[in-house]
Parts: structure tokens; sequence; C-alpha cells
């Protein structure tokens, strides 16, 4: 687990757009699972340079969370971060 039940996502810098489901299963296995308590207050921070989110990637990101903790529960314990509070938002909104 990490300190603070807290983990900053990490992408090559050329991309700043993420898209696909199964890209975001990806990202999920490689730098979350096991590395977040999601029972608990946890908090996950896009890079900078991420300027767009798909509800695609953020579905397959999320898929696992939601599936064990229920929709309810992730929303009510997840913060996103993101370069803008716009996008932050916008993260928030395509859990569902």
């Amino acid at each position: 687990m990490t300190d603070n039940n807290i983990v900053t996502l990490a992408f090559e810098k050329s991309l700043t757009y993420l898209a696909g489901f199964s890209f975001g299963e990806k990202i999920y296995r490689d730098q979350l699972e096991n590395r977040i308590d999601f029972k608990k207050n946890f908090t996950v921070i896009f890079p900078e340079q991420i300027e767009g989110v798909a509800s695609s990637f953020v579905q397959g990101l999320f898929k696992e969370v939601i599936d064990k903790e229920g929709l309810l529960e992730t929303e009510q314990k997840i913060q996103i971060k993101a370069a803008s509070d716009e996008l932050s938002d916008a993260i928030r909104k395509k859990l569902q």
C-alpha cells in the first residue's frame, strides 16, 4: 500500500489523452491493484500532461474497484486530482 492511500499514475510524456476500456484495465493492474486499500478513502492523481480522458478508460480503470466495492462506495471514497478541476470533475462523472 502507498502512504496516505495515494497513487500518482504514470504515462509516457507524449500521451495527453487516455482512451480504451482495456487500456484502463491494464493501468489498473499495473499501477493501482495492490497499491491502494479501496476500503478506505483514496486518491488517484493524473499527471499534468493528461488533457482528456474518455469514459471507456475511466470505466476500465475502476471496473474492479466498482465490482468489489460498489459504485456508491467508490464515489464516496475516491478523490481524483488532474491538471484542472474541470478535468477532475469530468473523470469522476465518468465512473458510472
